[in-house]
């Protein structure tokens, strides 16, 4: 029993580190590659706008596939259709390439969103025995993100050399963890039916009916709901400008590649602290109130100065904070699910949330950003979001059960 539980959560880790680091590959030259083919901040905004938009189109049709059909089929088309993705970016030098690599990126990322973590948690459940899922999503974090320092590294360095190249290099190792999942993915598990069209159909609109109500009901899953819409909002100016805001210091792509690595440092540094953060603040919901407001303080902070050493300590200092609040967000989004059959679809509808407030964030801050500059947008993105946190404590305090 016991080496039948490790082996899900070794598959979970393995597969989990394999898709960062395809996505580490282009981490230093990503918003570069696209202000590269003659874009400007809001144009390149806008590109992202599109995976934003798509996201939140697919995610529920996607998060119920995962529960009808299966996570396992869900994740592994996920990977390959991550594979075209990224490949049809290294062909690409407009918009309207752009955005069909960001479209074909978004559909994967729904098909894996939701369902990774159902096939976990339900694969755990199925097995027996008590599991704490802070300490596996908090180990799963460290492994992906200590994955992603050597391949965002190697992405910059590959980078110097055709800032297409760590797209073609994501788009190959994508391939290999759709493979890998093929082989190494069991659910026992799931009760896989025969449906018609129809009756499929009919199945999709009860399942997302039932997790609708849910949602309407829990009065801490809307309080996830509001958090993600909201970290995402003010993530986005960061995102999208970090490597403009370093190359406007002097850094080539390589020296983004090694910032994309202190980056994932800085995230490796938030996740050991978020273990440690109990003894100080019990709840995890005031942990990720905690977390939020610090990240927003040090976004404003970052580009406050114009000297490079607060400005990457400022910077550096925000990852930390984000590193600290996600382990936490999942398993407080975990807890707050009760439903184990709609488990990937409000996974998904959680997501889709989230990612409507990031397409809001993308388009403000390229806006602010194009006609203010990008110090504005920081500004705005980390205002918001210590505003709305704070709002949130003041406004909610009923706990998980």
């Amino acid at each position: 029993m016991w080496r039948r539980v490790t082996g899900v959560v070794v598959s979970y880790y393995i597969l989990s580190a394999l898709t960062s680091i395809s996505m580490g590959f282009i981490m230093g030259v990503y918003s570069n590659f696209l202000r590269s083919g003659g874009l400007d901040e809001f144009s390149v905004n806008m590109v992202n706008v599109v995976y934003f938009a798509v996201i939140t189109l697919c995610e529920i049709p996607t998060g119920l596939f995962a529960d009808i059909f299966g996570r396992k089929g869900s994740f592994v088309i996920s990977c390959f259709m991550e594979t075209l993705s990224f490949a049809i970016y290294g062909f690409s030098r407009s918009f309207a390439s752009f955005a069909t690599a960001e479209a074909l990126g978004a559909v994967g990322r729904t098909f894996a969103s939701g369902a990774f973590d159902a096939w976990l948690v339900d694969s755990l459940k199925n097995e027996g025995g008590s599991h704490n899922l802070l300490k596996i999503f908090a180990k799963r974090s460290l492994i992906c993100r200590t994955s992603v320092i050597v391949s965002a590294i190697i992405g910059g360095w590959i980078g110097d050399r055709g800032m297409n190249l760590p797209f073609f290099a994501g788009s190959i190792l994508y391939f290999i963890t759709g493979v890998t999942a093929l082989l190494i993915m069991k659910e026992t598990y799931f009760e896989r039916v025969k449906f018609s069209f129809s009756k499929g159909i009919q199945e999709m609109k009860s399942t997302w009916n039932r997790s609708l109500a849910f949602a309407k009901s829990d009065i801490n899953f809307r309080f996830i709901l509001i958090i993600s819409a909201v970290q995402m909002f003010a993530y986005m100016a960061p995102n999208m400008e970090w490597q403009k805001v370093f190359s406007d210091l002097g850094l080539s792509n390589s020296w983004n590649g090694l910032i994309g690595g202190f980056i994932n440092a800085a995230i490796i540094t938030g996740l050991i602290l978020s273990r440690k953060l109990g003894r100080f603040i019990k709840e995890e919901r005031n942990q990720m109130i905690f977390t939020q407001i610090l990240t927003g303080v040090c976004i404003v902070l970052t580009v406050s100065f114009v000297n490079i050493y607060p400005i990457a300590i400022f910077f550096f200092l925000h990852e930390i904070g984000r590193g600290m609040s996600g382990p936490v967000m999942d398993s407080y989004t975990q807890k707050c699910i009760t439903s184990s059959k709609e488990r990937a679809t409000l996974g998904s509808f959680g997501s889709m949330v989230g990612h409507f407030g990031g397409a809001l964030g993308l388009i403000t801050s390229g806006l602010i950003a194009k006609y203010a500059g990008i110090t504005s947008a920081w500004i705005v993105s980390g205002t918001v979001l210590v505003l709305v946190t704070l709002w949130l404590m003041r406004n909610n305090h009923r706990k998980t059960e």
